[in-house]
């Protein structure tokens, strides 16, 4: 269960903790520290390491993950990042993954990890992931290291390649190439090259058309 909600305190040391509606305490109590307004850096946020995914070249669009190594240089920085996914020319906005809340002090780093769906991803199309303050909606810096071009692989996370062999495999099936188009043309007549093959059963891979 997440419990979101504001409250107004002075700055100081507290402990946060969850109540029911006797004022019991239901939760482990947290060390909480509020500073005065003008302590909070929202734009105080920077990147140590390449933003990174488990594989750039066949991203499952059902399953984003992305990783971000940040660091808060000085004083505090508390509010909320963010992936934003763009087509490949850098100037569209295609998607994006929903907001991640984290507090860091000063001198402090974390990995900060993303996860979600891109449900309008085209399977073979490139795309840029970049993270972004979403307090401030400015790009991280530097700004080479929380960029990442990825690749959409099938909607199934299909990888390996076989050779289209109609009626062995599946009886049924539609063809698509690799940008999500389907193709009327049977195997035996398409040109060379690669294309996704989705059987009746829903299962989806790779073919070569020799």
């Amino acid at each position: 269960m997440e419990l979101t909600g504001k409250l107004t305190a002075s700055a100081g040391e507290y402990f946060l903790s969850v109540t029911d509606n006797l004022g019991k305490s239901i939760s482990t109590p947290q060390a909480v520290t509020i500073f005065e307004t003008g302590d909070l850096k929202y734009d105080d946020i920077e990147s140590t390491a390449q933003l990174s995914m488990p594989d750039a070249e066949n991203a499952d669009k059902e399953n984003l993950e992305f990783t971000a190594a940040v660091k808060c240089p000085e004083a505090l920085f508390s509010g909320a990042l963010m992936i934003y996914i763009y087509e490949e020319d850098g100037t569209t906005v295609a998607s994006c993954l929903d907001k991640k809340f984290i507090q860091l002090e000063g001198g402090r780093e974390t990995n900060v990890v993303f996860s979600g769906a891109m449900e309008n991803g085209t399977a073979g199309k490139r795309y840029l992931a970049t993270l972004v303050n979403a307090e401030t909606n400015s790009y991280v810096t530097p700004k080479d290291s929380t960029t990442l071009p990825f690749t959409i692989a099938g909607g199934s996370g299909v990888n390996d390649i076989a050779v289209a062999d109609e009626g062995k495999e599946c009886s049924r099936f539609d063809i698509f190439t690799l940008q999500g188009l389907k193709v009327t043309a049977k195997s035996d007549r398409l040109p060379r090259g690669i294309y996704l093959r989705r059987c009746g059963s829903g299962k989806v891979e790779k073919i070569m058309i020799h």
